[in-house]
């Protein structure tokens, strides 16, 4: 997705670099929670406007949020999250005889991305003019990317407000270098913590962090080039196309699963944070259970089940869970067929609440639903297991509604979390390629529903 003039001649252009000190604020952090970022912009040089959309799933349909960046005339690219202080960082592209200069990305009206100044030349190694493509970081908040002259750098010590612009020289990974075979991302897979680099000639390897030896997978099946790499919580890689495709890459082979489209973008960049998160599943599983509305049984019941796992060093208490289901569509007709109280026993037991009080559920109507058929859950206290615990409790639902097409997707969000966490979660549909996307559930697979009269 970056749109590549090869080593073109960028015009000297006069910056008023914005300071960066300790004293300075850019809002709070983006933070880890495995949400998918890309940048792109119209052009490539240091005053060009680079944007950021945050990226949301639901189906084959990828949706671009608008995530605000002022001020827009600093045009950035190998982006990466550190999960460390909850920023996201970049590098600006090089004026004519400088070298590329740090940036950090916060949550902000005004002022949310700072110039933290010139990197170092890594000890000789990086180049005046030299642009940085590909950038990621890992657990540990280390800051690693690849030049188009194929040599990776490092950078370390970034935990805002602490910063360092000194960069480290690693090696030359194989595979990339000047015209055609240069990386055009990496992303480093939270579960092995093994860094995965894609070239513009489509070719796909595992490079090591300490001494830049890159080893080959292989070539993946598709014209043109996946811009960015993305890693979900539980190792999953996927790659975003230049031309909107989303993929979900095979690591062993860098076969590709279509899992959904989107724009196409130039000067493009992405990442994600999946280290050290609070995630959470919701699965309908329809085996022994697909429930069929006939004349007889207009109001079929089911179950849908959550599964909540934490990966944070702590666990996480005092959330909101919020369970809508009306949110994706709210012609579809559904509502929880458990008292508070019963939803509570449920939540305790799983261990997702600390007591077993229906004061925590409320029930609720939303979307012109009418009582009883409350259609929307709030439950306040509620929790996360212990560190890499992950809880499951289930929910059971019934259909209310007339004759409405199949499938019905569901999401579910918890809120409450630490900043350096996201804040929020979304609900993953397990069951599907793309990630953070509703759950489905399907009536009678094909089948049109009855009216419910």
């Amino acid at each position: 997705m970056k749109k590549f003039t090869l080593k073109g001649i960028i015009a000297s252009i006069f910056l008023i670099a914005i300071s960066a000190t300790n004293s300075f604020s850019q809002g709070t952090p983006i933070g880890c929670n495995g949400q998918f970022f890309v940048t792109h912009g119209s052009g490539g040089t240091a005053t060009s406007t680079t944007s950021v959309k945050k990226l949301s799933f639901s189906g084959g349909t990828i949706t671009p949020n608008v995530f605000n960046i002022d001020p827009t005339t600093i045009g950035f690219n190998a982006i990466g999250i550190n999960p460390v202080d909850g920023y996201m960082y970049g590098l600006r592209y090089p004026t004519s005889g400088n070298r590329p200069r740090l940036v950090r990305v916060g949550i902000g009206v005004s002022g949310n991305i700072v110039d933290l100044g010139e990197v170092s030349d890594g000890g000789g190694n990086m180049a005046d003019g030299d642009i940085g493509y590909a950038g990621c970081f890992d657990a540990a908040g280390v800051f690693y990317f690849i030049t188009d002259n194929n040599e990776m750098f490092k950078i370390t010590g970034l935990n805002y407000p602490a910063t360092s612009t000194t960069a480290t020289y690693i090696g030359a990974p194989a595979g990339g270098g000047t015209g055609t075979n240069f990386y055009v991302d990496m992303a480093i897979n939270p579960v092995t913590n093994i860094l995965y680099g894609v070239t513009f000639n489509q070719r796909l390897y595992t490079i090591n962090t300490t001494t830049g030896v890159s080893t080959f997978i292989a070539t993946h099946a598709t014209t043109g080039y996946i811009a960015s790499l993305f890693f979900d919580e539980i190792g999953n890689m996927y790659g975003y196309h230049q031309n909107g495709a989303f993929y979900l890459i095979d690591k062993t082979n860098a076969g590709l699963t279509p899992a959904g489209s989107g724009p196409s973008y130039t000067y493009a960049d992405g990442c994600s944070c999946s280290f050290g998160n609070v995630f959470h599943d919701l699965s309908w599983n329809p085996v022994g259970n697909t429930p069929c509305p006939s004349n007889s049984n207009k109001n079929p019941t089911t179950n849908i089940s959550i599964a909540v796992t934490n990966k944070s060093s702590v666990q996480q208490t005092g959330l909101t869970y919020t369970f809508d289901l009306s949110l994706n569509d709210a012609a579809h007709k559904f509502m929880f067929n458990q008292t508070a109280a019963t939803i509570a026993q449920n939540l305790f037991t799983a261990g997702l609440l600390p007591n077993n009080s229906a004061a925590n559920v409320s029930l609720q109507l939303a979307s012109g639903a009418v009582a009883p058929n409350y259609n929307k859950i709030v439950v306040s206290n509620f929790q996360t297991g212990a560190p890499g615990a992950t809880l499951s409790a289930t929910f059971q639902l019934k259909f209310v509604g007339t004759g409405t097409p199949n499938p019905i997707p569901m999401q579910s969000f918890i809120s409450g979390l630490p900043a350096l966490l996201g804040g929020s979660d979304d609900s993953n549909n397990p069951a599907t390629a793309p990630p953070n996307d509703p759950t489905n559930i399907e009536f009678c697979p094909g089948a049109t529903l009855p009216l419910n009269s």
